[in-house]
């Protein structure tokens, strides 16, 4: 059943994706696969990307990504200090959730970032939209999904994902949260909560909670 909640996530999904003991990627929607769906599953311990977007047009929606089916516990795709929960890699016009409720990824516990933007000049990432997810956040919104154990800063300290919320990197025009009601990300835990690098432009980061649960009140801090 699909999350039904405004501030925090009630989805029961069981279809379970384990990755344990696959020394590759999750699922990865390569070129040619523009316009598909990925919509219902908890993806989670997998070597590398747990999610990697590389066609277009393509939506991720009401997906517990780095976590058990609950929602509550990490179980991180990647390999400290590398790999993602989603990549969207030279990829455009991507859905990574939407404002309905139904629709929320929770992408937290995962080895580096949460989402991650890819794009350069040659190959751009171009008129992607993340709305509506809890990165780094349990499916509560307010609680963390465990402690660190990487060796990363402040080890021991409540985890969500454990360097980037969301991160764009050389991307432009892409859109983070939204000015309509329930665009919002909520972004905790985390080491940085929402980054732009490498000469992304032209980006809107929007109306989103960064550092505060769905709530609007309890304090999910991201450490820098």
């Amino acid at each position: 059943t699909a999350n039904t909640l405004a501030n925090s996530d009630n989805a029961v999904i069981l279809i379970e994706v384990n990755g344990a003991g696959a020394a590759t990627d999750g699922l990865v929607l390569a070129p040619g696969s523009d316009n598909s769906t990925i919509k219902g599953l908890v993806v989670n311990r997998f070597h590398d990307d747990g999610i990697i977007l590389q066609s277009q047009a393509n939506r991720i929606v009401g997906n517990f990504v780095g976590v058990n089916p609950a929602g509550t516990t990490r179980m991180p795709n990647g390999t400290y200090p590398l790999d993602d929960g989603i990549l969207v890699e030279n990829s455009s016009n991507n859905m990574i959730g939407t404002p309905a409720p139904a629709d929320r990824n929770v992408v937290s516990g995962n080895a580096v970032d949460g989402i991650h933007i890819l794009g350069t000049l040659a190959a751009p990432a171009i008129g992607n939209s993340v709305q509506n997810n809890f990165v780094g956040v349990a499916a509560d919104g307010v609680s963390s999904v465990g402690n660190r154990t990487e060796p990363a800063p402040a080890t021991g300290t409540a985890e969500g994902n454990n360097l980037t919320g969301i991160e764009i990197t050389g991307g432009n025009d892409n859109t983070i949260g939204g000015s309509v009601v329930g665009a919002r990300n909520v972004v905790g835990f985390n080491v940085d909560g929402i980054e732009i690098d490498n000469g992304g432009q032209g980006n809107t980061i929007q109306a989103n909670f960064v550092g505060v649960g769905a709530d609007g009140v309890a304090p999910v801090k991201n450490l820098l």
